[in-house]
């Protein structure tokens, strides 16, 4: 009997090159669940994947059965553009992080959100002008699209004119915040144990709301609670423009933790604060419950999708509202207890196996007989 053909499906790894958001962080964790899955389960064996990146790559994943090729000469947008197309010439091809080379028809692509296009303001002018046609081009170049969330295929169906039925909802994981052991020297180094903490983490962005986390922090000193507000995040003025540069002059800044170091301070907060206004999917206040951090989310977008009932909500619009439910927390011991054992069942139902399994599926689907 004849094994059955291989299945061959290139990977787009110009996110290895790319700084760690939550798409990139999206995209080398389903590609190693993706590898783990290659070694694990029968239907998978009839699998080869690669990664194609650039030659400016700097990170590299442990994998053990998805070898990375590095080609071409050029970097960033020019290389996805000119130099990928003809590498993966004649192959399928999945883009795990939002962006597709125009000049390829045989393609996957992921796409976590329509932010672009719900706050424009929110970035660059540049970006804006190469991440809206890029978008509206894989709704109708790619033979599936996978994003993260219902919301966020809601948005891709009603912003960008994407078709019901070739938009796959696939959940994200979240055990990755559990790789690393904690690296407690962050808290140490920040003087962050003198008292109780708020956290919020997140990319410095205008609908990211960090701007009522410098608000809150200014209101509790003001009425004397005896808390400390911490950001940990970077900043993109590249992507984000102006928007990306926001100061925050009430709220300790510590800049872009490590995994470790931010797992250190989820397990040292008092509380999680989350209040955003425009989410895809959103990891860090499911990240906070995977290590049993109480957690306060914006009630907008995709986040009570995200958190279920294991999050206390707040309305992200409303600073005297955000600054009640924080004060609850803190206030009630039981209510965060509460809080802690909800989130950590809720953090346990979205894993990377699940979402490459899915993701999976929606491969085979496309490499079924009389598909192109």
């Amino acid at each position: 009997m004849t094994s059955p053909t291989l299945r061959r499906l290139l990977i787009n790894g110009r996110f290895l090159s790319q700084t760690v958001t939550g798409a990139q962080r999206y995209a080398e964790e389903l590609v190693k669940a993706l590898d783990r899955l290659l070694g694990q389960e029968p239907r998978a064996s009839r699998w080869s994947l690669e990664i194609l990146a650039p030659r400016n790559t700097n990170r590299r994943l442990s994998l053990k059965n998805i070898p990375l090729r590095e080609v071409g000469f050029l970097t960033g947008n020019a290389w996805e553009q000119l130099e990928l197309p003809w590498h993966a010439r004649g192959e399928w091809l999945f883009n795990p992080c939002n962006a597709m080379p125009y000049g390829h028809s045989r393609q996957i692509t992921a796409i976590y959100d329509a932010v672009v296009f719900a706050h424009p303001e929110a970035f660059s002018f540049l970006f804006r002008a190469w991440r809206k046609p890029n978008q509206l081009a894989a709704g109708k170049i790619a033979r599936a699209i996978i994003t993260c969330s219902q919301f966020s295929k809601d948005q891709l169906i009603r912003l960008c004119g994407f078709k019901e039925d070739k938009t796959r909802v696939v959940y994200p994981g979240i055990e990755h915040i559990l790789s690393s052991p904690a690296d407690d020297s962050i808290i140490k180094r920040n003087n962050l144990s003198q008292k109780p903490f708020i956290l919020a983490v997140s990319t410095a962005n205008r609908y990211k709301n960090f701007a009522a986390v410098d608000r809150l922090a200014q209101k509790l000193m003001d009425r004397g609670k005896n808390v400390s507000v911490v950001a940990a995040g970077g900043k993109n003025t590249r992507v984000f423009g102006h928007a990306g540069g926001q100061e925050l002059s009430h709220v300790q800044h510590i800049g872009r933790p490590s995994n470790a170091e931010l797992r250190a301070l989820y397990e040292a907060a008092a509380c999680f604060l989350f209040p955003s206004f425009y989410e895809g999917f959103g990891f860090p206040p499911l990240e906070a419950m995977a290590l049993g951090c109480p957690v306060i989310a914006s009630s907008a977008a995709s986040i009570p999708e995200a958190c279920g009932e294991a999050a206390l909500y707040c309305d992200p619009a409303d600073d005297e509202d955000i600054f009640n439910q924080v004060c609850r927390v803190l206030d009630d011991a039981k209510l965060r207890e509460n809080l802690r054992s909800r989130g950590l069942l809720r953090a346990q139902e979205f894993t990377w196996e699940k979402c490459a399994q899915e993701s999976l599926k929606i491969f085979e689907n496309i490499f079924m007989p009389g598909r192109d």
